[in-house]
């Protein structure tokens, strides 16, 4: 009877034993397939983020420097705050004959879609300047709304809500006479610290099939005026003690107490408000400022 309960003992702590060592080859064979699959993930996204970085250094290649600028309008600042590594904001700067063109343009969503936009944008900007002569913010605007609204709708099924918010100027510095177009986004010109702003159409580039939807509105500057041209990125970011909107208000009294400032400090001083505002909050979307004085 006692070497048949050992036999029984030994065999079940044997089959314990068997039994323990399957999980344990289990549990490393799912160790390897985990590490190796970790392995993968990584590489892959190391591949997307090297790719988003090379991204970036196109977009940044044709983005004109704030040197460049400063040799069409001397007296220039841009902010330029992406939300994540790519922006779907850009800015533009075209120089025609006795006029400089420039706008400030907010492509839908932000990140890798918004920056394909942007290329899309900038390209067909110039091509209204430089190949098609345009030379009305207006005559620029309607050849981009035709042509982002062909390349995004090229099937009739298609429902894309993708454009682009924008203000666009040209700049007669000898006569000093601003020409403005804008969809959705106003243009802003301070002039002895008192705001007026010009209203946009309501409606975005590439929204509706049509080449005249925009006007221009003539301005008459004066030396010494504060012109601002931004996307919507600044006022709409979260922040502050309620976790509110900065909304427009804000923006404009911001913009009225920093416009007497040298154009770098101004741009400081917006980095500054916006970081104090924006505090532990995630960044809440993309933005562009370009703000520059009448001389």
């Amino acid at each position: 009877f006692q070497e048949n309960y050992f036999e029984k003992e030994i065999q079940s702590t044997l089959v314990e034993i068997a039994h323990s060592l399957s999980i344990l080859l289990y549990q490393n064979r799912l160790k390897d397939q985990l590490e190796r699959s970790n392995v993968l993930i990584n590489q892959k996204n190391k591949n997307i983020i090297d790719s988003i970085n090379y991204a970036k250094r196109i977009q940044k290649a044709l983005l004109p420097s704030e040197d460049y600028m400063r040799q069409i309008i001397p007296e220039v600042f841009v902010l330029n705050h992406p939300k994540d590594i790519v922006s779907g904001d850009f800015y533009w700067v075209e120089k025609g004959i006795g006029k400089a063109f420039l706008s400030v343009v907010d492509c839908t969503g932000h990140g890798v879609p918004g920056a394909m936009m942007s290329i899309l944008g900038i390209n067909l900007l110039s091509q209204a300047v430089n190949e098609k002569n345009f030379d009305k913010p207006s005559q620029i605007l309607n050849f981009l709304n035709v042509g982002v609204h062909l390349m995004l709708h090229t099937g009739a099924d298609e429902d894309i809500s993708d454009g682009m918010d924008l203000a666009l100027i040209s700049y007669d510095q000898k006569n000093k006479v601003i020409e403005y177009s804008g969809a959705f986004n106003p243009l802003y010109i301070i002039r002895k610290k008192e705001l007026y702003e010009y209203k946009a159409e309501r409606f975005s580039v590439g929204e509706k099939m049509s080449s005249g939807l925009f006007t221009d509105q003539i301005i008459q500057a004066e030396e010494g005026d504060m012109v601002y041209l931004f996307s919507d990125g600044f006022a709409d970011q979260f922040g502050g003690e309620n976790g509110k909107k900065y909304k427009y208000h804000n923006f404009k009294s911001l913009l009225i107490s920093i416009c007497q400032l040298p154009v770098e400090e101004q741009k400081e001083a917006l980095l500054k408000e916006f970081e104090k505002w924006k505090g532990n909050y995630p960044q809440t979307d993309d933005i562009c400022i370009v703000g520059f004085r009448i001389t």
